[in-house]
Formats: structure tokens, sequence, C-alpha cells
């Protein structure tokens, strides 16, 4: 009777205990926009180590491995709620070969769209995508594919990116008298440098029903918008400025993994019970369990 018992209490909390996998882009031929790419790298990977010890990081070394990543999480929603994608390329994103549909060895705004709505799929799906600098999808890129007349290899798309993903249109710069990059008006001790970009409004977070993870006056430096069963999350900062950097892949990692509060005043998240402590649960009801019966 008594293994019975702890048969039901142990398989009622290990599936609470469950590791993500990370998945980091690292791909060549990828043009990065406001963030120092490999540091990046670098640093998810040390940060997400520490924070997670039963992570499973996976770092993409191609952008065709990308692409066969999107497709699987697509039609696996079981592996992408289990999923978080940390594009390390700021306002880029790599442009998989194989959305080169009509084949001319160029990208058409089109085969980005298709591109972008395979993302949100994936995050409707459960997935998180991670974006730590500059406005998210602007820019998609593949070297073998694109090159523009300064050879920057860097196709632009714009706001249209993100408002697809997001599933409405989004205005994610501010008002021109508050979006100011150099703004030395910053009275925050968390971020101890100027020179951040803002990119949402605090209030149009709330319209998307997200959380505020660090603001700034009526501003939003970092923030997750729910996608379906997934979700964006966000730091629009200059991400060459690797102090910058550092705290925002700590504060994203944070939440992520251990659901760290959101900044006051907006509605705090609830901690999970940490999967240390779940099997210690187990662990004491094991020998309580034989103590007794």
């Amino acid at each position: 009777m008594k293994k019975l018992i702890l048969y039901m209490v142990l398989a009622t909390l290990l599936p609470l205990v469950s590791a993500k996998t990370y998945y980091i882009l690292n791909a060549d031929n990828v043009t990065s926009n406001w963030i120092n790419q490999k540091y990046a790298v670098n640093t998810y990977i040390s940060d997400i180590q520490q924070k997670d010890s039963n992570a499973d990081i996976v770092v993409v070394d191609s952008i065709d491995e990308f692409g066969n990543l999107i497709t699987t999480l697509k039609n696996d929603p079981s592996s992408a709620k289990e999923s978080v994608i940390i594009n390390t390329y700021g306002e880029t994103v790599p442009f998989p070969e194989s959305y080169d549909t009509d084949k001319e060895g160029d990208i058409d705004r089109s085969e980005a769209m298709a591109l972008f709505e395979d993302i949100r799929a994936v995050m409707e799906n459960g997935a998180t995508w991670v974006n730590p600098a500059g406005y998210p999808f602007y820019y998609v890129s593949n070297h073998n594919l694109y090159s523009d007349d300064d050879g920057d290899g860097a196709k632009w798309i714009g706001w249209e990116g993100a408002n697809t993903v997001i599933g409405k249109d989004v205005s994610f710069q501010p008002d021109a008298d508050a979006n100011n990059w150099t703004n030395p008006s910053n009275s925050s001790d968390w971020f101890s440098t100027t020179g951040f970009n803002r990119p949402l409004n605090i209030s149009e977070v709330n319209s998307l029903n997200g959380t505020v993870l660090y603001g700034d006056g009526d501003e939003a430096i970092a923030a997750d918008i729910p996608i379906g069963d997934g979700g964006l999350v966000f730091g629009g900062i200059d991400g060459n400025n690797k102090s910058q950097l550092d705290k925002i892949i700590s504060r994203t990692d944070g939440y992520i993994i251990n659901n760290d509060e959101a900044d006051n005043p907006n509605t705090l998240v609830r901690t999970p019970i940490p999967a240390f402590a779940i099997i210690l649960t187990a662990l004491l009801l094991s020998v309580l369990l034989h103590k007794y019966y």
C-alpha cells in the first residue's frame, strides 16, 4: 500500500520538474543589428547554466538548422511548449533558404512574411522567443541570398515584421518627445548607464496583456508579450553596450527560468515551486511512508 501511495505522489510531482530546451542562434552569414552577437551567445550560455542546472542548451550553428527548428516546432506543439529560442542577432532574424520559394536567390518581402508567420505559429504552440536588443523582426538576413549596395546583407522589413508576429499593429517607437536614444534623464538605479532604446510604451504592453519586466517612467525597456500559448520576451536596448546587455540577459533569463517578479507597479508574477523543493518533498514523503506504514 505504501509503495502505491508513493508512486502516486511521485507521478503527481515529477511532471512539474521539466527542463526546457534553449536554442541559441549562432549561424554564420547573418548580419546582426544593435547587438554584440558573439558576446550575447557566450553570455546566454553562462547565465542559463547558472540559473537552470537542468537546462538543455542547443547552439544553432547554421541557418538551415534554424529553418528546420521552426518547421519542427510549428508541427510539434508538445516540443514547442518546452522551447526557448534566443535570437542573438538583435533586430535581424536569420532567413533560411527553404523560404526562398521562388528560387530566385533573393529575399522577397512576402517570403520574409511567411517566415514571420511561421515564427508566430511556433509561439502560438507554446514556445518563447527572446529578442534582447533593438526592434524585433526588423530585418532578415542570409548572405547567400541577399546583399545590399553597402554589402550589409540585412533586408529591411520594418514594423510589419513585429506586427505580423504579434498579430496586430503595434507602436513600437514611443512618441517623438519621449524617444531619445541618449536620454540622460533616466533615474533608475537598475540601469546605471544611458543610451538605451525604449521600444514600447507601458500602456501599449498592457493593451497586449503583456508584462513589463523593466520600465522607466511610462516606457518599457523589457517586456513579455503573450502570443498564443507562448510569447515574445524582448529588451529594447543597444546590445553593443555589454553592461546593458548583461542586465537584459540576466533579467529576461530570471523571468523565463525562475518567474522572477515583474517590476512594480505591474502585477507580480507568481513564483512557482522550485524543482529542488518538489524533489525534497517527494523524498520526505517516502521516508514518512516507510516509517509509519
